[in-house]
């Protein structure tokens, strides 16, 4: 296995993050959450939300 480096996430790095975070929420969730909360809640707003936190 390779070596990495864990580092605090940096103001450039909430783009990725928010990718992560919704794509996971899509992936966890879909099936057991109703199917337009999920839209709702995994949207591109939503995303965006996510990245500027």
């Amino acid at each position: 296995m390779a070596p990495f480096h864990i580092r605090r996430a940096e103001a450039a790095d909430a783009p990725a993050l928010a990718r992560i975070h919704v794509q996971s929420w899509r992936e966890t969730y879909t099936g057991l959450l109703a199917p337009d909360f999920l839209e709702r809640a995994t949207n591109d707003a939503a995303r965006q939300r996510c990245e500027e936190s």
